[in-house]
Formats: structure tokens, sequence, C-alpha cells
């Protein structure tokens, strides 16, 4: 019985090392892109998350010792800009207590149609307190926030953004979002 070897040829081998550059080569941009719009959808989801969650918890009928929450932002750390779930135990909100984060990286921007808020001060407050044995509406600082605002992050493309729009009764916020 005769045994015969059969070894794959240097043609063999280099045609298939190809295939693979090939492959590698139009699959990693691919797979870039995919990873930055999963990224900005995560972090578009969280900043609509911490406005749901201050109307849901003012809602909350256990919170009676707590006046309100409010979407608080943060602007003068350096390197990033925070924007905080806080609950406020008076009107005043003197001694928040902070419930949530969302940490914005370098680049990452929460805009109003007039520019960026600067400094600290808050966007949105949902009271507590019942009205005629309603809950009363989230409200939006006027001086700083309109019932819209958009997230955006220039690390990836400035042309992306998320707007997100706010309205009450019920209270809901919408986004819709541009070249992803």
């Amino acid at each position: 019985m005769i045994i015969t070897q059969r070894a794959y040829t240097l043609i063999e081998l280099m045609v298939v090392v190809a295939i693979i550059l090939m492959l590698t080569a139009f699959g990693l941009p691919m797979f870039k892109k995919y990873q930055q719009v999963t990224e900005f959808s995560q972090k578009t989801e969280e900043v609509k998350g911490l406005f749901n969650s201050a109307q849901a918890m003012a809602l909350t009928p256990e919170n009676t010792q707590i006046y309100s929450y409010r979407i608080n932002y943060d602007k003068n750390l350096i390197p990033l800009s925070k924007y905080l779930l806080v609950s406020c135990p008076d009107s005043a909100c003197t001694s928040p207590t902070t419930v949530n984060t969302v940490s914005l990286l370098q680049g990452e921007a929460i805009q109003m149609p007039s520019g960026p808020p600067s400094g600290q001060g808050w966007i949105l407050d949902c009271r507590t307190l019942l009205t005629d044995g309603k809950p009363t509406d989230c409200t939006f600082n006027s001086t700083t926030t309109p019932a819209f605002f958009t997230f955006i992050d220039t690390n990836i493309d400035p042309n992306k953004m998320a707007t997100f729009t706010a309205s009450n009764n019920p209270f809901r916020i919408d986004i819709s979002t541009s070249d992803l």
C-alpha cells in the first residue's frame, strides 16, 4: 500500500491570505461605522432615560418628602460635562441629592436652540405635588430650554444629531435622529 501525501501549494495559500485580507479591508470600516452608530444610539437613550426617569419618579406616590426631580447640568467639569438627575427637598433645590448621572465625553454636547448651556443650571423640573388630584406637569427652564433640544457628538460627525422633542399632557420625549 502506497501512501501519498497531499499538501497545499504556495499559490493556494497566497490566495487564501489574499481573500482574508480583502474581507478585512472591506469589513473593518463597516464594523467601525456600526460601532459609532451603536455608541451614539446608546448615549441618546441614556439622555432620554434621564428625562423619563425625572417624570416617572415625580409621579411616584412614595416621594412625599421630595419637592421635585430636576435635570441639572454642570459644564464646569473638565474634560467631562455632566447631566444629573437630582431630587430636590425644597423649591430652591439648595441641597440636591444625585439620583443618576450621564457623563458626556469631550466633543459630546446637549445643545439648546439658543446654544449650549454654560456653567451650571437646570433644564427640566418635575414637581411631586398634585394639583386638583393630578400630577403637576414637568416644566422646562424657560431661560435656557424650549421644548426641544439636540444631542451631538462631534467626535464622530458634527452632522449626526438626535433631536429631542418634549411635550406635556402626557409628558413625553420623542427622538428623531439624522445622518445615522
